[in-house]
């Protein structure tokens, strides 16, 4: 019982991307994947003909109850600027950014039995995790690391879309 985190990682990149792609694309790979979202804060500083952008999402999905992750984005983008993109006679507008650092953390919290009364409960529900359902278990936690695995190459992909314009 307790927590377990699962990733604590930032990913930082300067150049090229699609600031609505980026967005809505973690948007949508948390959401196809059964997550819970909400936007907690969003910060907007207009800088002339650059600006900076900060943003919160936090997120979770229970996998089972009593089991489940939280986590949370953390967007802070300096010196952002529209740019327009010509390749092959297709223009795009895109965004270019000075900085741009996103952190991604997820805790696996497993609660499972918790709401055991006395110390016989509680070594059985241990008994049940440890020995009879211990697959069961690991396959809830892997699938958990998996998504955040997965959130990680989604968020690098969305950052290099732009390279695949045509």
């Amino acid at each position: 019982m307790g927590k377990e985190t699962l990733l604590d990682v930032k990913i930082k990149y300067s150049g090229i991307f699609s600031a609505e792609a980026l967005y809505q694309g973690i948007i949508d790979f948390l959401d196809s994947r059964g997550f819970n979202l909400v936007e907690k804060e969003f910060k907007w500083k207009d800088k002339g003909n650059k600006y900076d952008v900060e943003s919160l999402i936090e997120f979770e999905k229970e996998y089972e109850r009593d089991i489940k992750v939280e986590g949370k984005i953390e967007f802070k983008i300096e010196g952002m600027e529209d740019v327009i993109v010509k390749r092959e006679n297709i223009q795009k507008k895109l965004q270019k950014a000075d900085n741009i650092e996103i952190k991604v953390s997820m805790v696996y919290i497993d609660n499972y039995g918790s709401d055991a009364k006395g110390n016989v409960e509680k070594v059985l529900i241990e008994i049940y995790k440890k020995v009879l359902a211990k697959k069961h278990f690991d396959n809830i936690k892997k699938k958990a690391e998996e998504d955040a695995t997965n959130l990680v190459k989604e968020i690098k992909k969305l950052l290099n879309l732009h390279s695949y314009i045509t």
